[in-house]
Order: structure tokens, then sequence, then C-alpha cells
């Protein structure tokens, strides 16, 4: 059992801390009010925490030059690390639109080259970005981590940051004070620069931590991998202690990191993350104990190929809202097949089409999201979905300016698909809002298993009567947990696509 405890400001011992049930208070902010900014390929992207609303911030981004440890502050400012090597740049890209602000990565130079950055995030207000990287004194000495803050509109000299501390990584903001780890235990930020030691975990190193705005919970990521969020005692940290808690356990690392991603929202109550299986955000409305796995509702899988998610208050416009100087949404980026079987390399099909041009004053166009109805998870790592499941929707239906319409599709609920059922055939139903194509796929090791097309002469509701094709005849489909792809292709229009994960029962 893994047990929280309070290490005080220069305080040598840990006090004990009780465990017991606990509800927190509060209501839930709005949906769509919580947005999470993460990377996906070489770009960034922004989504509402139910999927529903998509947009693509960057499309430049290559192998050489990609973008990496987005965040975005309140106003939906977001900012990352472009580049790789010493020629990093830090991007900050205006919610209002215009030229980006492109400035060299601040860091402490010694006689060798540095690493890093290892970690980054925007504070709320947009004013500061705390970063880590890996100091480099010289050829003999080993690399030291560094915690480094920068006002991320104008860094300054890119020798000189700041803020420049030593022994600190992974860190995070409590509102204008940054929560850090020194990789065994959490510090929060007491006066500019100054840190006290505050939870500790017996022999468990933590290696991450994530504060809730208003301190009542904190989210932990142990050396393990697993993470942990805990309610607190009502004190201020570094005075206040874990009273009950719950654990997720991501399936893997982050596709781009060597470990799990988390986030915080500002309201505690959800939890992002990222692993093998792409990014993930789910609503966890009580704890329990440390041992019990986190009961999740609202469990949505953003982008089963992107990683590195963080929270922003920042609320997406509505799809043809036109957010001014957004690049748009090239669509989806085609579906990676199924995120639970590592090494299978899914459905490489459709790259992707290139999103609607949006409203006045810059583009939006249509992404793809995957989602999953809420269930547990266990400690194992593994989700297991039930209830009811949200309905996913991309694009939007607002006219653009060359008279067509920007596609969307969603789904109704799913019936539970039965491999056996499916020789013969199940139907689904999805909703368009024009004329057009409606082709359903499902794809195992490279191979489309699964198939259906409908024609839908006006906007409403299309049935797809879904069957084996003779590559899933011959398939063990029974018990897996697969993508299903449904694309819609309008007669006038850009297309779009939405995909749900399904698990094919026998």
């Amino acid at each position: 059992m893994i047990l929280l405890a309070v290490r005080r400001a220069l305080a040598l011992a840990s006090a004990a801390v009780a465990i017991g049930a606990a509800v927190l208070a509060g209501p839930a902010p709005p949906a769509g009010a919580t947005a999470v900014v993460y990377r996906d390929g070489n770009d960034v992207h922004v989504a509402s925490v139910d999927g529903a609303r998509h947009r693509r911030v960057t499309a430049d981004g290559t192998d050489a030059a990609y973008y990496t440890l987005p965040s975005a502050d309140d106003a939906g400012n977001v900012v990352a690390i472009q580049g790789s090597g010493t020629s990093r740049m830090i991007v900050r890209f205006p919610v209002a639109g215009g030229t980006p602000d492109r400035n060299v990565m601040p860091w402490r130079i010694g006689s060798a080259v540095n690493a890093g950055p290892t970690w980054a995030r925007v504070n709320p207000s947009g004013s500061s970005l705390a970063y880590g990287y890996l100091y480099n004194q010289d050829i003999w000495t080993a690399l030291k981590p560094q915690l480094a803050i920068v006002d991320p509109r104008a860094p300054g000299s890119p020798t000189a940051p700041t803020v420049n501390i030593p022994g600190y990584t992974e860190g995070s903001w409590f509102g204008t004070k940054v929560l850090t780890t020194n990789g065994q235990q959490l510090f929060v930020e007491t006066t500019p620069g100054t840190f006290a030691g505050w939870l500790v975990a017996g022999a468990n190193a933590i290696t991450g931590g994530d504060l809730s705005r208003d301190g009542s919970r904190v989210l932990v990521r142990f050396g393990s991998g697993v993470l942990e969020l805990d309610a607190l005692d009502g004190r201020t940290p570094p005075a206040a202690a874990p009273v009950s808690g719950c654990q997720i356990t991501p399936s893997g690392d982050d596709r781009f990191s060597g470990l799990p991603r988390m986030a915080l929202s500002a309201d505690g109550r959800r939890v992002a993350w990222s692993d093998a299986g792409g990014v993930h955000v789910a609503t966890v409305a009580s704890t329990t104990t440390p041992e019990a796995a986190c009961r999740l509702t609202e469990h949505v899988v953003l982008s089963p190929t992107g990683g590195m998610p963080s929270f922003t208050e920042y609320t997406l416009p509505a799809p043809g809202g036109g957010d001014p100087g957004n690049p748009g949404d090239p669509g989806n980026p085609g579906d990676p097949g199924d995120p639970g079987n590592p090494g299978n390399p899914g459905d490489p099909g459709d790259p992707g089409d290139p999103g609607g041009p949006g409203g006045p004053g810059g583009p939006t166009g249509g992404g793809s999201q995957t989602t999953t109805g809420g269930g547990t998870t266990t400690t194992g790592g593994t989700t297991t979905t039930g209830g009811k499941t949200p309905t996913t929707s991309t694009g939007g239906k607002a006219p653009t300016g060359g008279g067509t319409t920007t596609a969307s599709v969603s789904l109704k609920p799913l019936p539970p698909l039965r491999a056996a059922r499916l020789r013969k055939g199940q139907a689904i139903t999805a909703v368009v809002p024009a004329a057009g194509t409606v082709t359903a796929t499902i794809a195992r090791s490279g191979r489309t298993v699964v198939r259906a097309t409908g024609v839908a002469k006006r906007a409403g509701s299309v049935r797809l009567t879904l069957r084996l094709t003779a590559a899933g005849r011959k398939a063990a489909l029974a018990g897996r947990r697969v993508a299903l792809r449904v694309r819609f292709a309008p007669k006038a229009g850009k297309s779009a696509t939405v995909s749900r994960m399904v698990t094919l029962r026998r």
C-alpha cells in the first residue's frame, strides 16, 4: 500500500496520514469550460475535454523541427518548444492570431551542450513559462537538472533565464507558484525561487505532481509510472496532508517521453494522462484509498496518437466559429488502429482530409476523437468501458466561404458489437448534416476486418450494417479492443471522421 506523507519545510520526519473515504464538494465546471493542449505527430493540437471540439494549432512541425511540451494559459495563448538539439525555440501562439512570438531557448551555458527541455508549462496568466533542462557543466561532470522560468513573450538573454535553480525537475504551476520534484519528493515554491519540501512516499520515488487551483487535490506520479490522485485536508501546501486517494495505472509510457505524462484540471476533478494508448481525459468524482482504482467517468481518448497533455481553462469556440489566426485543422490524421496492443500498426488508411476553412477571421476544421464510456481503471492499467457512451462529433455545420458545408459526423449509442453477429451483420447509426456517403471500418493488423457503407440522401440518421470482410472472417476478433472509424463524405465540402474504441464480444 502506498501512503503519501507530509514532509514539512526544513523538517526531517514525516507526519502520519489518516486514510479514509472523502468526496470533494463543489460543482464541476460546465462542459467545454476546460480544454486540453497536446502534441500529436510533430504538431500541437487543442481539444475540449469531451472531444467534441478540436483545433490544430500548428501545421509546420517536421521531424527536425517538431513541436513539443505544449501548454496554454487561461486566455488560450499556446506556448510550445520547437526544434531539436541546441536550435530549440520558445514559440507563443496568441489566441487572437497574428505572427507567433519566436524566441531563442534561454538556458545557462556550460562548456558542453545542454540537453532538453525535459518539461515545460506556462502559468495561468501567461506571464511565465517554467521549464527544465539538463545542465552540462563539462565533460567530466554528470548532467544536472535545472528549473528555469522566463517570460514566454520575451525571454531575454538566451544564456540567462529569469530564474535558474539546480536540482529540480518535472514542474507545474500552483497559481503563481511552482510545484516541482527532485525525483524523490514534491516541493512547493513558498517565495520566488525558494522551495519547501512537501510530500514523500516512503521508499517510492515521486517523479511529478500537479495541484488543483484551490489546493484541494494533488495528482502525483510515482517512479513506477502509477498515478495517484489525493484529496487534501484543506490546509495550504506545504502544510496540507492527504486524507484519501485513488490510483490510475497508465498503459505504458507517453509516446514522446520515457514516462507517462499527466495533468490535473483547475478544479481538481478532471485528470489527463498520456500513455501508449494516446491522450486520455476522465472525471474522478471521489477518492477512496490509495490502493483502490479511481472510478473514472466521461473517459475520452482525445487522440490515440497524441501525448504530453496539459489543461487550460480556455473555452474552445464552437466549430466554424473561426478563431482569428488559427491555421486550421487538417482533419483526421489517420486511425493508428488498436492502441491497446503495442506493435499492431492498425489501419494506416486515410491520412486525413485538410479540414474546412471555417468562419470569418480564421479557419477551423474537423478533427477526430475516440471516445469510450465511463468505467473503472484498474491498477493493472486496463480500462473497462461501460455505462452510457458519450457521442463524439467532429467538424461543424457552418457554411464556408465557398458555399459548401463543413462536414461533421457523430454516432448514436452503439449496441454491443459481437464477433459472431458481425458475420451476418450488425447495425449502427450515424448522424450527418447533409447528403453524402458514410463508410465505417474496423482494422486489425493493417487489414480491414469489418466494413459498412451507407448513403445519406439528406441530413439526419444513416443506418449502417457492419459485416466481416474476408480478412475478418479469418481473424480472431473476439475479446479484441479495436477502433471503429466512421467517415462521412458530403456531396459538397470536406469529409470528416469520428473514431470510437470498442471491445468486440464473442
